[in-house]
């Protein structure tokens, strides 16, 4: 079970941006995850990305 979001950075590849610690970045620089709280935001270009990485968060964070 993830605690921290820097746990969750270590999950699939993730890391902590330099500019802010509540962005992840996937080791490609193509998705991003910002968690704020009991908010998240996920940015990518591409849909089966954010479905697998909403379904990694589900997995990850319950």
């Amino acid at each position: 079970m993830v605690s921290t979001v820097g746990d969750l950075s270590l999950i699939n590849g993730f890391r902590l941006s330099v500019f802010d610690p509540c962005v992840l970045i996937n080791q490609c620089g193509n998705l991003f995850v910002t968690i704020y709280i009991d908010d998240i935001t996920i940015f990518c270009s591409k849909h089966s990305q954010k479905e697998a990485t909403v379904a990694l968060l589900n997995w990850s964070l319950r």
